[in-house]
């Protein structure tokens, strides 16, 4: 308390529907049929270094970076043929884990604002970079990376 620098840790929880294209993991539509739909849960963890300051004594900003796990767990959710839905949850969880998909840096801005002590209404944007791109043969280098865009309430605990 009372450094400008704090760390931030955080957990995210959320959850979403992938399928097996053969080559990676890819998002799809929860109607997917044809033992192709695997519902994903997933918890981001990450450990921030926060840099934070105050324009005025209502108004703060801050910005963080630092390093981020991202941990799924893949259940069937179409089991049209038990068999090709096993294979295919397999190859799903296999790409999760493998190459160091589960790092992603994570770096973010926010602006604050301070209603009360300990307690601050919060605006910000939040990126997850997949780094395993630069060593996996990815199409595109921002494939699987994250973006979230939040409004937040920060409650202080001290």
């Amino acid at each position: 308390k009372g450094y400008f620098l704090d760390l931030q840790p955080t957990l995210d929880f959320y959850w979403t529907n992938y399928e097996w294209s053969g080559s990676q993991a890819v998002p799809t539509q929860v109607e997917r049929g044809d033992s192709n739909n695997a519902f994903v849960v997933g918890f981001i963890l990450s450990l921030p270094v926060t840099a934070t300051t105050r324009f005025t004594d209502r108004i703060g900003g801050s910005a963080s970076i630092g390093p981020a796990l991202v941990m799924r767990a893949a259940f069937a959710n179409d089991d049209t043929d038990p068999a090709l839905m096993a294979s295919n949850l397999a190859s799903i969880v296999s790409y999760f884990w493998s190459s160091g998909r589960w790092f992603y840096p994570t770096a973010s801005a926010r602006l604050e604002v301070y209603l009360q002590q300990n307690f601050t209404f919060a605006f910000g944007a939040r990126g997850f970079l997949q780094l395993a791109n630069l060593w996996t043969d990815s199409p595109d280098f921002f494939d699987g990376s994250i973006l979230q865009i939040t409004i937040a309430m920060l409650i202080g605990l001290q």
